[in-house]
């Protein structure tokens, strides 16, 4: 399979995807999900899981897509075998929003980029993390790699946590990020794809519930991947994360 051995779409003025389960797909360009000439992609409660492409692991979104939103999902154990985007290879979406979510252990080959996400962004896109972990994400053969790559434009990212410094680019907008350059491991168990926050973690209650982007009000869901209230208990802060 070429593009998208798990979905491929082409030419839909919208995706709307909910409670996917998207695993163990390989293809040329986006293992899990490929999407071309979309005007808007939704993913909701899903998870792409341990997908491989040359291009784009779990996700590729390629030229002519050009909204991107992600709420309470998971994208991990992703590869991109050749070239870049472990977890998600994007090409210049003009907004994109990614709203607690989990994307993490996905890798590119050494000497690639964006083993968590390829953004391939332009001066005028608009992104927005909020609520989200992103880490241990690699290059194969290194310890700790850099999250994000080719990103542009205007990126803003409250109240989530990077296992990487930002490294090769300086964020438009940041607040209460946690920042940990030699990494972290918030999870119950990753390996078991347990992502589960544990009791220590410093993502439990370090969310927000509204967030700006631009002048729009964003609200963080009241539910999480599997459908439990949050924040709980009520009144308080979310926790970070899909879960």
């Amino acid at each position: 399979v070429s593009y998208g051995a798990g979905i491929r779409a082409r030419y839909l003025q919208s995706l709307e995807c909910n409670a996917l389960l998207v695993k163990n797909n390989s293809s040329y360009y986006g293992g899990g999900l490929s999407m071309e000439y979309l005007d808007r992609v939704i993913i909701r409660k899903s998870r792409i899981q341990d997908n491989t492409a040359r291009d784009g692991g779990g996700i590729a979104l390629w030229p002519s897509s050009t909204k991107l939103f992600i709420e309470n999902s998971i994208i991990s154990g992703n590869s991109a075998y050749e070239n870049d985007g472990g977890g998600m290879r994007l090409e210049n979406p003009d907004t994109t929003m990614i709203i607690n979510s989990t994307i993490a252990y996905n890798t590119v080959p050494p000497g690639r980029y964006g083993a968590g996400i390829d953004f391939n962004t332009q001066w005028d896109d608009h992104i927005l993390i909020m609520n989200s972990i992103i880490t241990g994400n690699k290059r194969n053969g290194e310890e700790v790699s850099t999250q994000l790559d080719h990103v542009n434009g205007y990126f803003s990212s409250f109240h989530s946590i990077y296992g990487s410094d930002w490294d090769s680019f300086t964020p438009y907008s940041t607040s209460n990020d946690l920042i940990y350059p030699t990494g972290v491991n918030p999870f119950v168990d990753h390996e078991n794809n347990n992502f589960e926050l544990r009791n220590v973690s410093s993502a439990i209650g370090s969310g927000t519930s509204v967030g700006f982007f631009g002048p729009q009000l964003i609200f963080a869901p009241n539910q999480d991947i599997f459908g439990m209230e949050r924040p709980t208990p009520s009144n308080s802060e979310p926790d970070i994360g899909a879960i």
